[in-house]
């Protein structure tokens, strides 16, 4: 039986914000990407993104883009080549080509958003976009420094 570790106790600050575990926590963490975000949001989705599933939480959330864009913040986005956008999102692309930018890549690296550079959400989901695994909003800039340098080495060699 493993033995659960106090992080008080050893003095250590947890980095994590908020996890989620269901589909209504998802969406509820997912969307403090967009509402935090003060300068730049950049957005890694994989292969395993399907933009036409969901399409309740995922217009919900290309709402909370925009809305995030059109108060400045900068939003570059990775994703998969074959991946049509959204029309919201491309009509967002066309009316602010230097805040919302898109490159393609394919990429199986974790579905994840890194905020202002200071926090990170990770989604962990399977292929299967219905095996929903969790969601983590965490605090920590040296794992942001570590995902943005992932995301910028991806956005180097995409399209």
């Amino acid at each position: 039986m493993a033995r659960k570790r106090n992080e008080k106790d050893e003095n250590r600050i947890t980095p994590f914000f908020q996890i989620g575990t269901t589909i209504e926590e998802n969406r509820k963490i997912q969307l403090r990407s967009f509402d935090e975000a003060k300068e730049e949001v950049l957005q890694i989705m994989n292969i395993h993104h399907k933009p036409t599933s969901n399409r309740e939480s995922k217009t919900i959330w290309e709402k909370e883009i925009v809305k995030a864009v059109k108060r400045g913040v900068i939003f570059k986005a990775i994703y998969p080549k074959k991946t049509e956008l959204p029309a919201i999102l491309k009509k967002l692309m066309k009316e602010n080509p230097k805040r919302f930018v898109v490159k393609k890549f394919d990429t199986d690296f974790v579905r994840c958003d890194i905020i202002d550079g200071e926090n990170a959400l990770i989604k962990l989901v399977q292929r299967d976009p219905l095996q929903f695994g969790g969601v983590l909003f965490i605090e920590n800039e040296k794992l942001a420094e570590n995902l943005a340098r992932i995301f910028n080495e991806m956005w180097e060699n995409a399209d």
